[in-house]
């Protein structure tokens, strides 16, 4: 007998559950009621979230803010509505603090797998489940360890966030001591996905494009392409890339670790190599700066906006203010990102620097 799953997958709706462009003020192919409308529900399906439910719309903002214990509970009514079975969490469900998110887990019917987040009773680390078909399907989930970084202390009072990739790993061998069946991971982490990942699979369209590597081989991929579709553009591109190769060879070329005679020389040595990687690392912890103040002045035009939208006086243009969050939106997706590039870079510095010192004789 064929037994085979299918998963049904969303992540990060951020409180948009209509299928209405709101800076158009129009129907549109989007929202959580398009995506549920695909779903099927059936004993060899599974239908699953990757977090990020709560936070992100104006409907959410207003139902947090408009002092109804009801409020947590409509999203996830929304989600019962749709099917869910299990769902992990993103970093913004913690927006709003931890007793609305439990109040919103407490109306799930779905089962929340988060083997990287402690202390909140609603939170299982493992699932397994069974298909009408006979295939036996262990589930995990984990979201990014950086929670504490970004969210205010107080949302996370009693709440201890762990390590992904160990989380996951001890999820794996715990499961794997039970039983004999496939897994699935769903993962809010992006570092979690670097660190494992093997293939990757490029949804656009009408069009699903492999990508034999891990997931910094397939940014390198869209680098590059990025790079190539810009070097038609630009008549003078090829110097450029040139120029730019033979600086980076240069770079490259392997130093030769000096012999230490001493415990002074050691010393002077270290602060040597470090002194050579100080400009890359400034620069790199700059990267990261910006990057989390760009991302705490959008947060708060983003709430500013919702508060004025939920306390509308006449005449408030709702259409520009939608297409502003449109925009927010996007800009904070491109700031995380730019977030996660820098932080990864400045481990990188870090890690050469410490070879380099380790190395010395």
């Amino acid at each position: 007998m064929d037994r085979t799953l299918t998963i049904f997958f969303t992540s990060d709706t951020h409180g948009y559950f209509a299928p209405v462009d709101y800076a158009a003020a129009a129907a549109a192919p989007t929202g959580l009621a398009n995506c549920a409308a695909n779903f099927v529900r059936d004993g060899n399906s599974l239908i699953i979230d990757g977090g990020d439910v709560l936070q992100g719309s104006p409907f959410t903002y207003w139902l947090q803010q408009c002092g109804s214990a009801d409020g947590p509970f409509v999203p996830a009514k929304l989600m019962n509505l749709a099917g869910y079975q299990f769902v992990t969490l993103g970093n913004h469900d913690f927006n709003y603090g931890r007793e609305i998110l439990e109040r919103y887990l407490d109306g799930l019917d779905a089962r929340c797998l988060c083997a990287n987040i402690h202390g909140l009773p609603q939170v299982e680390r493992t699932a397994v489940v069974t298909l009408e078909n006979g295939l036996r399907v262990g589930l995990t989930g984990v979201t990014t360890s950086f929670i504490p970084v970004w969210e205010k202390p107080e949302h996370l009072t009693g709440v201890q966030v762990t390590d992904a990739v160990e989380a996951a790993r001890e999820a794996l061998e715990e499961a794997l001591k039970d039983y004999q069946g496939t897994l699935c991971i769903v993962s809010h982490d992006i570092t979690f996905v670097r660190n494992l990942a093997t293939t990757i699979f490029e949804l656009t369209p009408g069009k699903i494009t492999r990508f034999y590597g891990n997931y910094d081989y397939y940014r390198q991929k869209l680098a590059e392409q990025a790079a190539r579709q810009a070097e038609a553009a630009s008549p003078t591109a090829p110097q450029k890339q040139n120029a730019q190769q033979k600086a980076s060879s240069a770079a490259k070329q392997p130093d030769t670790p000096p012999v230490i005679n001493s415990r002074k020389d050691r010393k002077r040595e270290e602060a040597n190599i470090r002194n050579q990687f100080s400009a890359e690392k400034r620069k790199y912890e700059k990267a990261v700066e910006a990057a989390e103040k760009k991302s705490e002045t959008l947060e708060a035009e983003q709430a500013q906006i919702f508060s004025d939208m939920a306390n509308a006086k006449p005449g408030l243009d709702f259409a520009a203010l939608n297409k502003r969050l449109a925009e927010i939106k996007k800009e904070l997706e491109d700031t995380v990102w730019e977030w996660d590039e820098a932080s990864r870079k400045l481990e990188d510095v870090n890690k050469r620097c410490e070879a380099r010192i380790a190395a010395l004789k």
